[in-house]
């Protein structure tokens, strides 16, 4: 099964956002999966970076579609209250149209708690076909 994969996936790139350049870790093992973008949201649901994407992501309308900035608010997302209300758990959605690229994904979240700092929501959306 891919899940307990994708899982692992997850917390190396926990580990990336907080240790590392988040940018090259992102564009060496972003290419060979079908992860599209990932960004933080803070305990509040106010995402705290910009959403990093894949290179080569492809966007489908740019007047329709655009992905959340840093400072938008998550508060109403499933994949934040999920991730707030169960923190030792992996939320993962249904299949949808993202609203960042207008293509079909799913999102991943978890709440991680880097060392001496605030929880934090690690977001990651996955492409669907």
């Amino acid at each position: 099964m891919i899940f307990p994969f994708i899982a692992k996936f997850i917390t190396f790139l926990i580990v990336s956002f907080i240790e590392f350049d988040v940018s090259v870790v992102f564009i060496q093992f972003a290419n060979a999966f079908i992860l599209k973008c990932i960004y933080l949201i803070n305990d509040l649901g106010i995402q705290v970076t910009d959403t990093l994407f894949q290179p080569e992501s492809y966007f489908r309308n740019r007047t329709m579609f655009s992905p959340m900035k840093r400072g938008d608010n998550h508060v109403s997302k499933s994949f934040f209250n999920y991730a707030i209300h169960h923190p030792d758990k992996i939320y993962i959605s249904d299949k949808y149209i993202s609203l960042a690229t207008g293509n079909f994904c799913q999102t991943f979240s978890r709440m991680i708690h880097p060392q001496n700092a605030s929880a934090f929501i690690l977001c990651a959306d996955f492409k669907m076909y």
